[in-house]
């Protein structure tokens, strides 16, 4: 599966806050700090830079919460993290260095 790097969800992006990635770079351990207003039905994906899907996750009802993925298969080089709920996305670049 591959992920579209550009969406109409794109036209709308989420506030900052809504998504952070740490620490970055990393090894093979990446965490997602997720911050909403409201409780939000929303899909956690990681990606390559080339848009090939790593995982993909849906979540319900996130509001403040820290998701954290334990991806040792994962090569160095550059990565995607993006959230997307029905009021827009927000994707963040990581480094995963071995």
């Amino acid at each position: 599966m591959y992920l579209t790097l550009f969406t109409s969800a794109d036209n709308n992006p989420l506030a900052e806050t809504a998504l952070n990635v740490f620490p970055n770079p990393t090894a093979d351990v990446v965490s997602l700090k997720v911050k909403f207003e409201e409780p939000t039905d929303a899909t956690i994906t990681i990606a390559d830079i080339n848009g090939r899907v790593v995982r993909t996750e849906n979540r319900a009802a996130m509001l403040d919460e820290t998701v954290t993925y334990q991806m040792p298969q994962l090569a160095s080089g550059t990565y995607l993290a993006r959230i997307a709920t029905e009021k827009g996305t927000r994707t963040l670049k990581f480094v995963v260095q071995k």
